[in-house]
């Protein structure tokens, strides 16, 4: 089906809207875009959605809920067949010019939409997580991480061929792009995500002076805080530095982590700040001197160009996207990612060293207004549809 050169209609499919992961704000940040454009229509379905995110999305797009069940939960994967069928009959309806599939597992729950001769895009975030990623398993219960690792090896012949469904496969980073070629052996287009756009229209505030840093974060046990709270703990220790950490988020293991805290004896220093809506952003990174990203092998990462383009320096982890963001020892540091030793000591260094912040923030922020703009994210999206729809 082509679209007129007016007037495109999009259906999307999402998951849910629970939680602000990384997958979801690069979501509403696109759609975002796309709304601004009169000429674009965007259905979204959903599982569900809760609030506070639910208010966050543009009244201007019209949002489906289907009332089904977690993907964490048996109930979801026992009426996966059924809840396919129920979005095929809204595309049926609807009779959109292009269908999106955001993360997994979104691309299990899209329809083959070749019968109706409408192309679909898979905005993969990583190929779909819980099957090929153990670490990403720890986010589930004790029950349904055991079931997914003795299912892994079946699911994931099942999704090579959902996978084929789709014209287009689109990767938020180069890394991505080399895992998807890898394990489904297709080349996908990479498109960079944005900085939230409340981030990049704020004016840059110099860092604190007091001995504040922090994170951004769904408090899942695949987030590895525990990483930062050794780390913390060391310095701790060595009594040489006073600082407080704070962290910004809300998810399913918020509690396991104040209990940690509690157990190294650093909740005086921890902060749990809880859930930061989009327009708090500029706020909470601009308390900070710099931020720790502690997530391993994650595909992107939003957290380190946000705080780049809020002129802080990012700790993070050699592994992942964050080497296509993240300029070693110039927007901060690339480090062991299983050495808590290594963290403190660059936490350290930061801390004792205020100019050197600053400095590093400075080019940080040149760093990410010059490559990570969803301007640019959405002209590439819209040479990509315009290719789908009319090929």
């Amino acid at each position: 089906m082509r679209a007129s050169s007016h007037y495109t209609k999009i259906a999307v499919i999402h998951p849910h809207l629970e939680y602000p992961t990384g997958a979801t704000k690069y979501l509403m940040n696109l759609l975002h875009e796309f709304t601004d454009n009169q000429n674009f229509e965007i259905i979204l379905i959903l599982l569900y959605a809760k609030e506070p995110l639910k208010k966050e999305i543009s009244n201007r797009i019209r949002i489906i809920e289907l009332n089904e069940a977690s993907p964490k939960s048996y109930s979801f994967w026992f009426r996966l067949y059924f809840i396919r069928k129920k979005i095929q009959k809204i595309i049926e309806k609807e009779a959109p010019h292009l269908v999106i599939s955001n993360v997994f597992p979104a691309n299990w729950m899209t329809p083959a939409t070749t019968k109706f001769q409408i192309p679909s895009l898979w905005i993969c975030h990583e190929p779909s997580a819980y099957i090929y990623y153990k670490h990403l398993r720890k986010g589930l219960s004790k029950k349904m991480e055991i079931t997914s690792s003795i299912v892994a090896p079946l699911a994931a012949q099942i999704d090579k061929q959902i996978i084929k469904r789709f014209s287009v496969i689109v990767a938020n980073s180069q890394f991505t792009k080399k895992e998807i070629k890898k394990i489904y052996h297709q080349t996908a287009v990479t498109i960079y995500p944005g900085v939230d756009p409340y981030i990049l229209k704020s004016s840059y505030v110099e860092p604190p002076t007091e001995s504040y840093f922090g994170t951004i974060s769904s408090l899942t046990r695949q987030s590895r805080l525990e990483f930062i709270f050794k780390a913390i703990k060391i310095l701790k220790n060595r009594k040489r530095t006073k600082f407080k950490f704070f962290i910004g988020g809300d998810g399913l293991h918020k509690k396991f982590y104040m209990q940690l805290a509690r157990k190294l004896k650093i909740d005086d220093t921890v902060i749990f700040y809880g859930y930061i809506p989009p327009k708090s952003l500029p706020s909470f990174y601009s308390n900070l001197q710099f931020v720790v990203y502690p997530r391993y092998n994650e595909s992107f990462g939003l957290v380190p160009i946000e705080a780049m383009a809020m002129g802080r320096p990012v700790i993070a982890c050699n592994g992942g996207g964050v080497r296509e963001t993240i300029i070693h020892k110039h927007t901060g540091y690339l480090i062991d990612p299983f050495n808590p030793y290594t963290l403190a000591n660059r936490i350290e260094l930061l801390l004792k060293n205020y100019e050197l912040v600053k400095k590093m923030g400075q080019v940080g922020l040149t760093h990410v207004k010059s490559k990570f703009t969803w301007e640019k994210a959405k002209e590439r999206y819209k040479r990509l549809f315009n290719y789908m729809m009319h090929k």
